[in-house]
């Protein structure tokens, strides 16, 4: 899979944002960030649309804004990424600070920045192909965003001399912020399967040319001296409606920091635990060994058929008064816990090293799915082993079944045996015997 870092080029090129591991995981407790299942699901299902929108596209350029676009094009770009060229030496995605940041980057706005950088990537693109297609994507409350990119994306393309082209772009609308804007007048209304009314200002100087609809682009027309685009580019524009955007103006949500006066993006580093509302009201916390941003990118781009959506649902399926863990409950617990292992897995394994604790069974069969089998973990595996008694508790029983199956995969030899004996006390004794053999 394609790492994010290769896929995008960000302006500045300071604002990379980098996965470092959290500095201090007792943080945690003091960064809880709680979204619903409900919201989760709605943004999830949202970006792998939209990556298949930008797939059909297959824009020329396109450009994203920091820091409300990172939660969509970040997953975006890996939905996509294997479909689309990302081979280009300038790069596909671009990420710009926000046009509305009020900030200067030497002297110069966001909006003049962004102008002056987009204007030599198009040129550079008109080299080899005259008719370019370009993509932009932003979040937004009541439309501004939108407005400010339409306008942005056009002085780019007159400075540009393009004479011929196609703009699509993309506004992610959040519902909850719409309805708390109480400027209401020239507003459109957009049509969207939620509760919540929703209206979003348009571009000055144009009108759509058919009703808003969520999750699909209209033709906006020219109607004025206010619109920037050339008389050859065609404007599309496509509002796609989610009832809260949880990261929405929380960029300590996304692990950032937002450093205004100088237009600028950095990972915080900081470590954070990500409180899930389900619809039957349970609530689970999960936290991990990054920052709690970076989680929830790793969240937002995994596949629905992913062991963590299928454990999410099976918890959100479960009936309301039920409290005790049933099989499924301890399943979707598992599964949890592994995404939270998986999603960074060299630093999760120098953690499981590190950590003076016995290893638990999820954690342990999380180390018996990597490849190859970290050779470091065996002794920290059969230590968890010998101290485990499955005639105590269901916690050992399942810690010897775990052990075992990883000890099997580094001495097969022994696995045939070893692991169809039916008495779990037996099994312990003899993968023991097995290690302690070959630990010369």
């Amino acid at each position: 899979m394609f790492r994010i870092v290769a896929l995008y080029r960000s302006h500045p090129t300071s604002n990379f944002l980098s996965s470092v591991p959290a500095r201090n995981l007792a943080d945690a407790a003091r960064h809880v960030h709680s979204v619903t299942f409900a919201d989760l699901v709605t943004v999830h299902s949202t970006i792998a649309e939209l990556a298949k929108v930008v797939v059909d596209l297959r824009p020329d350029l396109l450009f994203f804004f920091a820091t409300g676009g990172i939660p969509i094009v970040f997953p975006l770009m890996k939905y996509a990424a294997e479909e689309l060229d990302c081979s280009q030496q300038d790069g596909l995605f671009h990420m710009f600070p926000g046009l509305a940041w009020g900030g200067t980057i030497n002297g110069h706005s966001s909006f003049d920045y962004f102008q002056a950088e987009a204007v030599n990537l198009i040129q550079t693109r008109l080299i080899s192909k005259p008719i370019l297609r370009i993509a932009l994507i932003d979040t937004t409350n009541t439309g501004n965003a939108i407005n400010c990119a339409v306008q942005a994306i056009g002085a780019a393309l007159s400075r540009a001399k393009v004479k011929q082209g196609e703009v699509h772009i993309i506004g992610v609308v959040n519902a909850s912020g719409n309805a708390k804007s109480r400027d209401n007048e020239n507003r459109i209304p957009v049509v969207h399967h939620g509760g919540t009314e929703v209206a979003v200002s348009v571009p000055a100087g144009y009108e759509p040319g058919g009703k808003l609809e969520s999750g699909a682009f209209v033709k906006f027309i020219p109607t004025g001296s206010e619109a920037t685009m050339p008389a050859g580019t065609v404007l599309n524009v496509g509002y796609w409606v989610v009832n809260e955007l949880f990261t929405e103006d929380n960029a300590e949500l996304l692990g950032t920091t937002v450093m205004q006066d100088a237009l600028k993006v950095n990972s915080t580093g900081a470590a954070g635990r990500l409180e899930i509302k389900f619809d039957n009201g349970q609530t689970r916390t999960v936290s991990s060994v990054v920052p709690i941003g970076r989680f929830l990118l790793y969240l937002l781009e995994s596949r629905t058929a992913r062991k963590l959506w299928h454990a999410l649902h099976a918890i959100n399926s479960m009936p309301a008064s039920q409290t005790s863990k049933s099989g499924t409950d301890l399943d979707a617990d598992a599964a949890l816990s592994i995404t939270e292992m998986e999603h960074c897995a060299p630093d999760t394994l120098k953690t499981l090293l590190r950590i003076n604790a016995r290893l638990t069974p999820v954690q342990i069969n999380w180390l018996a799915t990597q490849k190859p089998i970290p050779a470091s973990a065996i002794g920290k595996v059969a230590g968890a082993l010998r101290k485990s008694d499955p005639e105590q508790s269901e916690t050992d029983a399942q810690t010897v079944i775990e052990a075992a199956n990883f000890l099997g995969q580094v001495f097969p030899q022994h696995a045939v045996v070893g692991n169809n004996m039916r008495r779990l006390r037996d099994r312990r004794q003899f993968w023991l015997d097995v290690y302690d053999r070959n630990d010369k």
